[in-house]
C-alpha cells in the first residue's frame, strides 16, 4: 500500500475488550486530536474486532469485521470522530491508529 501524500499527526493504541472504546479513549490520543484528522489508519493486533463509525455502537456480532493483523481506513472528519470498537471473540486486542490531516 502506497504511503499517504496526508500528514500523520498523531498516534495511540489501546485494548480493546468487552467495553465499546472510541479513538479518544486510547493512549495517546485525546478529543481534540480526533476532531482534527481527516484520516485514521487502523490496525488490529492480537485478536479479531467489529467498529462502527455511524455513531452506534458495535456489538460482539454487529459492525464491520476486522481481523487480527488487519489495517482499514476510515476517511472523513465526521466518520472518524464517531470510530467505536469491540472485540469479536473472547479474546482482547490491541489496536494502533495514526491519524492524519489532508
Amino acid at each position: 500500500m502506497p504511503i499517504s501524500t496526508s500528514e500523520a499527526f498523531a498516534f495511540g493504541s489501546g485494548t480493546v475488550g468487552i467495553a465499546v472504546v472510541a479513538l479518544a479513549d486510547l493512549a495517546g490520543l485525546d478529543a481534540a486530536a480526533v476532531a482534527q484528522a481527516d484520516r485514521a489508519r487502523i490496525g488490529v493486533s492480537g485478536a479479531d474486532v467489529r467498529y462502527r463509525y455511524d455513531g452506534g455502537d458495535p456489538a460482539a456480532g454487529t459492525g464491520h469485521y476486522l481481523p487480527a493483523n488487519g489495517e482499514t481506513e476510515v476517511i472523513g472528519r465526521g466518520n472518524v470522530a464517531r470510530v467505536r470498537f469491540i472485540r469479536a471473540g473472547g479474546v482482547d486486542a490491541t489496536v494502533s491508529v495514526t491519524l492524519e490531516r489532508v
